[in-house]
């Protein structure tokens, strides 16, 4: 079973300790492969217990059931030496280095050979198909396009179901490509990671769901970028009245950046929403508010002189009507 799959929940108690002693030794034996210097009291303290005849499951349920001290203060130690041990060789731990094992890995992809691999590898094998995968629909694409637009254009001369179906499945392409280019971008930034966490045996397999959140933030943001960005400004601003430093990015430029680094578009967006909020906040209101009152006011005062310049009885009256009704608004 992969590491990965270890629920500490379902594990009887009396084996947390047996677990303890095989991550430690395993830790242990690869720090002395490396050359690490590892302290002489850690060593002891690991290969103390690790080498005691009585099996460490029935070892801890003697010391719950009769309570030995000797036996305690072994176990003490050697939780303390196991704890230095593992902050020394972090960011390397037992669970990496089964992960990148293939004796403690899977079959997967053999081809009926029941070739083991580790999850390390299989991840690995993993990018490589979606990398394939977004080159093999870029490639498709592009000849399309070359195809439709020079051999087989939509005219009288090529009226081919074949011929309308070749341009209906570009079409769809064509909305897909922008999403693949991000993915593309997405796959590249992870393969030289996955590539040296495997040579540095740090491979974390609880981080596989981190690794496909970031493909899918890749794939999406390639798709939505366009939407926000249209060029990209190098340098500084203020140094350059002339706008040289503005540069004019193609979309499939944009769309592999979005997905190589998923803060772009965020920022895109967070500048955006920036400049646009000031101009639809509270101030835009109170302004619209206050121009009110002052129509009213010269609507007002316009009635008034027209009441004092009025010499006719039916004139007054309508007039005062209308200032009756101005002030009732008011």
């Amino acid at each position: 079973m992969p590491e990965a799959d270890f629920d500490d929940s379902k594990t009887p108690k009396c084996s947390n300790l047996s677990k303890r002693v095989c991550d430690a030794a395993l830790l242990l034996d690869y720090a002395l492969t490396k050359g690490i210097d590892v302290d002489p009291a850690t060593n002891r303290a690991i290969r103390a217990i690790q080498q005691r005849k009585q099996p460490i499951d029935d070892f801890d349920t003697d010391i719950e059931e009769n309570g030995h001290p000797e036996y305690e203060q072994i176990i003490l130690k050697f939780d303390e030496a196991f704890r230095d041990l593992s902050a020394m060789m972090k960011p390397v731990r037992a669970d990496t280095l089964r992960a990148t094992n293939p004796k403690c890995g899977r079959t997967y992809m053999s081809l009926g050979l029941g070739t083991l691999r580790s999850e390390a590898e299989i991840w690995s094998f993993k990018m490589w198909m979606f990398t394939g995968f977004a080159l093999l629909g870029i490639g498709t694409t592009e000849f399309l396009q070359e195809l439709t637009t020079r051999w087989f254009p939509l005219n009288s001369e090529f009226e081919m179901d074949w011929v309308y179906g070749m341009h209906l499945y570009l079409v769809g392409l064509n909305i897909l490509l922008p999403f693949i280019y991000g993915l593309l971008g997405a796959c590249l930034y992870l393969l030289p990671k996955c590539h040296d966490f495997v040579s540095n045996r740090s491979f974390d397999p609880l981080r596989i769901a981190e690794y496909k959140s970031r493909m899918l933030l890749g794939f999406a943001s390639g798709g939505i970028v366009m939407y926000f960005v249209s060029q990209i400004g190098v340098g500084d601003a203020n140094e350059a009245p002339n706008g040289d430093e503005i540069i004019q990015l193609s979309a499939p430029v944009l769309a592999i950046i979005a997905g190589y680094n998923t803060d772009f578009i965020f920022q895109a967006i967070e500048r955006m929403v920036a400049a646009i909020l000031p101009k639809v906040g509270v101030a835009s209101a109170k302004r619209a508010q206050s121009d009110k009152p002052s129509v009213h006011k010269v609507s007002v005062q316009s009635l008034t002189e027209s009441l004092l310049a009025a010499t006719d009885e039916s004139d007054k009256v309508i007039i005062r009507s209308l200032l009756e009704s101005a002030r009732k608004n008011l």
